[in-house]
């Protein structure tokens, strides 16, 4: 759950964000996923400044 908060979170502060470069599997069977994925976050969004 918190990682689909974190990326949802990421996506919206970085809406450019993409990858670029090889994404290397781990190469282990018991912790899968990926041992680095390089990104270009491009510019930020901005938020909007909140009122009190």
């Amino acid at each position: 759950m918190e990682g689909a908060i974190a990326l949802r979170t990421l996506y919206e502060r970085f809406p450019d964000l993409r990858i670029v470069g090889d994404a290397p599997h781990r190469g282990l069977a018991n912790l899968r996923g990926y041992q680095r994925i390089p990104v270009a976050l491009g510019s930020a969004r901005t938020q909007d400044p909140v009122s009190l």
